[in-house]
């Protein structure tokens, strides 16, 4: 019969006034009651610990104190904590699946084998629309867990997920280092890397997941929505924020390469631990291992950390459906195209019910609308959406856009005033949106005028003469300077164009330019977000604030750049 033994939750919390509600209200709807909700805050300022302290509940305990940022928080919560098991829980996420702490509860007390219970965590916007699951492969199938959740992890570099996993706290103490703050400073890093030591202090929950597999411990995975993350705004797009995110993850990357080595090479003598963290008595084979290795890396669809395998099917598809369908591939060219329209065009002339005349000589022929998949241009898809949803968070009085897909102006004045200005002449007419004629490299506007400015996909064509523009090789400089210039103080600018490892010109269609490019040219202004639309969808449609090795391997991808006067 299962016990009833006390989680204890761990929430870190600063200026989460817009979030905490729904995260406590989350806590309290399980159906799991024996738990304590530690807050450990950082001297909120805004109404954050008012609305905590509304609780009359004895379970949520509050520590007021000023940490050294999240990490910190989280271990001054676990020195507090009470329970035999620790969850940990983001102010601004969720527990989406009620019966999930009684879910992780039931698995942990009837299999001492088993240290450490995890979930699917989902997407959530702002407005409450839930996206896609963290690793859509395991919605709903178990992945590998138990001792084949070693070569899985070899394989895919899976980060266990803290947002939802449940684990035993005398586990959690043997793999968690003791807290030692450092600076986020560029110095700590030396050959994109950084010190296990400082990787600790800037990542404490990756190092756990380090230590939990290295020394042995067992996860399971319920295939089961435990949490949803929120998709806000993430404020850390700065050159510094770059290197450290890119340093922290070769670092991790290259600690577990080492261990797999370690083990394989049997410099390390590998074992398997249980609960309470005796050593179970199984041999490790290591052909096993290998195999198993391989086979992941061949066969998964979803990796960890950027990571990508040098082979995977999943890459190959295209390729070997040539084999496997043929006829598909085949329909794919235009003389099997034109047959199959020929042959329709006959059945439906036979079984014409008469409503309509049918005629060779009035044939619209369309070849090229026959997919199983619906193709779309993903830059102007997902690059106005990003915009449009940003837009309608701020909701400002009025919004100027400088020349982008006159599409997005037209849907976005359904909610905000909207002009619409462009180096052509265009009348358009709906409510809410005025148009206009403007040079993008003179622009018709009072310095610091406009508070909430869009110019996106327009600037890498300023000069090429496409446009019936003066041939000018550094209008575009003059444009980012335009830009700028009618910004108003405090106002945001939504700047959008394409971008590649390395910046090159295709005359006279457009500019192509690099991240570091974009950051030097809006020096002046302050970068509140990047996202990226990658060449391929393997890493997602948006990318917030990619590492450097995924823009080191695009080659026309879409930076959608949202800075702040």
């Amino acid at each position: 019969m299962m016990k009833n033994p006390l989680i204890s939750i761990i929430i870190p919390s600063y200026n989460a006034e817009k979030y905490i509600k729904a995260t406590i209200k989350s806590i309290l709807k399980q159906s799991y009651d024996n738990y304590e909700i530690i807050i450990q805050d950082s001297l909120s300022d805004d109404n954050t610990i008012d609305i905590i302290k509304s609780y009359n509940d004895p379970r949520i305990k509050l520590y007021v104190e000023k940490d050294n940022g999240i990490n910190d928080a989280i271990y001054k919560g676990l020195k507090k904590s009470n329970g035999e098991y620790i969850m940990f829980m983001p102010f601004s996420d969720e527990y989406v699946e009620d019966n999930w702490f009684k879910i992780c509860i039931n698995i942990l007390e009837n299999n001492r084998m088993i240290s450490l219970v995890h979930g699917n965590d989902i997407k959530k916007y702002e407005n409450g629309e839930y996206s896609s699951i963290r690793f859509p492969e395991f919605g709903t199938k178990r992945m590998p867990s138990g001792i084949n959740f070693l070569s899985y992890w070899f394989a895919t570099k899976y980060h266990i997920s803290e947002l939802n996993y449940c684990v035993r706290k005398k586990v959690y103490l043997d793999c968690m280092p003791e807290y030692k703050y450092f600076k986020y400073d560029e110095k700590y890093i030396k050959d994109d890397k950084i010190s296990s030591e400082v990787l600790n202090s800037w990542n404490s929950l990756i190092m756990f997941n380090y230590f939990f597999i290295k020394k042995g411990y067992l996860p399971h995975h319920e295939p089961i929505i435990a949490t949803s993350t929120l998709k806000h705004k993430n404020r850390k797009g700065t050159s510094l924020g770059q290197k450290i995110h890119h340093a922290s993850r070769l670092t991790y990357l290259n600690m577990v390469s080492t261990l797999k080595n370690d083990i394989i090479s049997k410099k390390i003598n590998y074992v398997y631990r249980d609960g309470d963290g005796k050593i179970i008595k199984k041999r490790i084979s290591l052909f096993s291992l290998k195999l198993n290795v391989i086979r992941h890396k061949i066969f998964r669809e979803n990796f960890d950390f950027d990571y990508s395998p040098s082979f995977n099917i999943h890459y190959y598809t295209k390729y070997i459906n040539v084999i496997l369908k043929p006829k598909r591939s085949i329909m794919k060219l235009s003389f099997f195209r034109f047959i199959r329209y020929l042959k329709h065009l006959r059945q439906f002339h036979k079984l014409n019910d008469g409503r309509f005349s049918i005629s060779f000589s009035n044939r619209q022929t369309e070849l090229n609308d026959w997919s199983n998949n619906h193709i779309f241009d993903s830059h102007y898809v997902y690059h106005t959406a990003w915009a449009a949803r940003i837009l309608y968070i701020e909701k400002p009085k009025k919004h100027i856009d400088i020349s982008s897909d006159v599409r997005f102006s037209s849907l976005i004045s359904t909610f905000v005033k909207t002009e619409y200005f462009d180096i052509r002449k265009l009348k358009i007419d709906l409510s809410n949106l005025n148009t206009g004629v403007a040079d993008l490299v003179n622009l018709p506007f009072k310095s610091e005028s406009i508070s909430s400015l869009s110019c996106m996909h327009v600037v890498e064509h300023c000069g090429l003469g496409r446009y019936g523009d003066v041939v000018d090789p550094v209008a575009d400089l003059k444009a980012i300077n335009e830009l700028i210039r009618v910004l108003k103080h405090d106002g945001k600018l939504y700047f959008v164009v394409p971008l590649a490892s390395k910046p090159r010109i295709n005359f006279n269609a457009h500019r192509v330019y690099s991240h570091g490019q974009i950051i030097e040219y809006f020096s002046k202004l302050q970068l509140i977000e990047f996202t990226l639309i990658p060449d391929t969808s393997k890493y997602g449609s948006l990318v917030i604030n990619p590492s450097k090795s995924i823009l080191d391997e695009q080659n026309y991808a879409c930076g959608c750049f949202l800075f702040k006067k």
